[in-house]
């Protein structure tokens, strides 16, 4: 039961209350004093009808219309910034043109609630479907309406689906007798994709035969770089062996020294019999060194062009040369002015 009703800037309501008594009640005044935007603020809060912002009051100012029933406070309101509705301390908005459920519910009304004063009478000039229609709102047969409606929609459509789909199944079936040789077609798919898969390996092979040539002529083209040392490999083999040899004679110089050594601390008889024969050893290895030395100089003379590793070696030949002079210099100290063969003085 609704027991009053607040309009505030609605219309020409600038801040209107109505409390209502239990029974009927009657609005009355004069002619445009207002008694219709009333029944108007009531259906803006009822129906959220109508829209826009024409009903507010040209003044300005924030419009509100609330009703108390059955202890709930129930609103409509709208500013220059919000729109909603409330009930109580419960705030609703983005609810578009519809009303929130929860004030549907509170409000227990709709339109059908609602007669103004140039209405005709209420079902009596509506047509017999229309008044069937009001009263399948009342029962809730609308509802059912609504989903046979739904439901004979979803049928035309799912029907025009499966006559859609009938239709291009024909076309489907028609359209395979294009691939009869399907299985000849498959059978040399499977034939050009081993070929496809031959060509892959081929072209790898290729690639790493490729690759394998590019690494010869790299070599190749290194050895040739080394030909020359290769030509004077021979030469400096010979080289080497007779660098091998004066090694050797290094070695035996060093032995005959120490052996000079010996002789000089033994008997006098001893010493002169064993200086006969080490000197005459000596003297061999000496002519000998001098023979391998006339060899080394004419090898030497023969590969003058030698690289700079040659040109080592006969610094090293020179630095023999110096060897057999100071082992010359210590034969003559060691037999000054005596022959060692006939311990006679040399003249």
């Amino acid at each position: 039961m609704i027991k009053s009703i607040k309009i505030k800037n609605f219309q020409s309501h600038r801040n209107t209350e109505l409390v209502f008594d239990k029974g009927l009640n009657v609005i009355i005044g004069p002619t445009d004093s207002g008694k219709t935007a009333i029944i108007r603020a009531f259906k803006w809060l009822i129906t959220n009808r109508p829209g826009g912002d024409e009903f507010r009051s040209y003044w300005g100012g924030d419009t509100e219309v609330s009703i108390l029933a059955d202890e709930k406070i129930i609103s409509r309101y709208k500013t220059n910034s919000e729109n909603g509705y409330s009930l109580n301390e419960t705030i609703f908005k983005a609810f578009g043109q519809d009303v929130p459920e929860e004030i549907q519910k509170a409000l227990r009304m709709n339109e059908v609630n609602l007669q103004q004063q140039m209405d005709s009478p209420f079902l009596l000039s509506e047509t017999p479907g229309a008044v069937a229609l009001h009263f399948n709102k009342v029962a809730k047969l609308d509802k059912i309406d609504k989903a046979l409606s739904t439901i004979n929609s979803d049928l035309k459509a799912i029907t025009q689906g499966i006559n859609y789909a009938e239709k291009e199944l024909k076309e489907k079936i028609l359209s395979l007798n294009d691939f009869e040789n399907l299985n000849g077609l498959e059978f040399d798919l499977g034939i050009v994709e081993k070929l496809v898969e031959r060509q892959k390996r081929i072209k790898i092979n290729s690639l790493q035969l490729e690759n394998i040539i590019n690494k010869i002529e790299t070599v190749q083209t290194k050895i040739a770089e080394k030909e020359p040392i290769l030509l004077i490999e021979k030469d400096l083999d010979s080289i080497l062996a007779l660098y091998e040899k004066r090694k050797l004679f290094s070695t035996q110089h060093q032995t005959l020294k120490k052996l000079a050594l010996a002789i000089y601390y033994k008997g006098e008889e001893v010493k002169k019999a064993e200086k006969s024969i080490l000197a005459e050893n000596l003297i061999k290895d000496i002519l000998e060194t001098y023979q391998e030395r006339a060899k080394i100089l004419s090898d030497l003379k023969d590969i003058s062009k030698l690289s700079k590793s040659i040109e080592q070696i006969k610094i090293m030949s020179e630095n023999k040369e110096k060897g057999l002079f100071i082992l010359e210099q210590e034969f003559k100290a060691s037999f000054p002015d005596v022959c060692p063969l006939c311990n006679s003085e040399i003249k």
